[in-house]
């Protein structure tokens, strides 16, 4: 088994660098520019962990990491808010079961253009508490919910179900600009 080099993420690597190694950047509106994914088989869609390194580019539009819908009326989504939200150009987590929505928002204000930004959202819908459902960290800081995700208790949500994953699109557009890390840590 060969050796795994991790790749840090350094302020003389990310700050001024404007290609890292394994790094990718989605434009915005560009077809075609993101990742998908069909899995033949469904997995767990009550716990799961998505993790990346995130470069904001602009505050205007809303910028998806992570979509997947079955319909109109069952979607998961999650990624940064636009200028025009509240509270302004944080972070969102959106999930609509049944036709049910609830648009989740963090305290957090994320406004640096200037270095990436480590994203872990977790994911636990069997927790007992509803804020412990979905736990987002931040540069490895636990973030707190201005609006709670709040889905019921084991609930499965559309991340892992056997329809398209988009990483970094929504509904086959890319969102916005993004520079994105996605390697061994």
């Amino acid at each position: 088994m060969g050796v795994i080099i991790p790749q840090v993420v350094t302020s003389d690597r990310a700050s001024g660098a404007q290609v890292i190694d394994g790094s990718f950047k989605v434009s915005e509106g560009a077809s075609g520019q993101y990742l998908k994914r069909t899995p033949s088989s469904g997995g767990n869609r009550r716990t799961w962990t998505w993790a990346a390194w995130i470069k904001r580019q602009q505050l205007t539009d809303k910028q998806t990491f992570m979509f997947a819908e079955t319909d109109n009326s069952n979607q998961t989504s999650f990624g940064f808010n636009h200028s025009g939200a509240t509270p302004a150009s944080g972070f969102y987590f959106r999930t609509e079961i049944s036709g049910s929505v609830v648009n989740a928002d963090l305290n957090a204000v994320l406004r640096d253009f200037s270095s990436f930004y480590h994203i872990v959202v977790a994911c636990d819908t069997t927790q007992s508490a509803a804020d412990d459902r979905v736990k987002v960290y931040i540069n490895g800081t636990l973030q707190t919910w201005d609006t709670s995700p709040g889905m019921s208790q084991n609930a499965d949500l559309q991340i892992n179900h056997n329809v398209q994953q988009q990483l970094f699109s929504q509904d086959g557009l890319a969102d916005a600009n993004l520079t994105t890390y996605i390697g061994n840590e």
